[in-house]
């Protein structure tokens, strides 16, 4: 997964001012949170709606300011 994030960094897609290992708890955390929710929750939300969401917000943190965000 690092290196997805090396690329990333590289191409400009993403902030190079976080450490790598810090992208990762940031991406993967909040995601299994969500799939805990979700499954104590006996699926009681739309958990790729949900996700979209989450994705969404994580790509306003994470995307360089430079480029924007589609």
């Amino acid at each position: 997964m690092l290196g997805y994030f090396k690329e990333a960094i590289d191409a400009g897609e993403i902030r190079g001012d976080i450490p790598m290992d810090t992208l990762s708890r940031l991406i993967l955390g909040p995601l299994r949170l969500l799939i805990k929710q979700w499954g104590m929750s006996h699926g009681a939300f739309d958990l790729r709606r949900e996700r979209e969401k989450l994705l969404k917000s994580m790509k306003l943190l994470l995307t360089n300011h430079k480029q924007g965000v589609e």
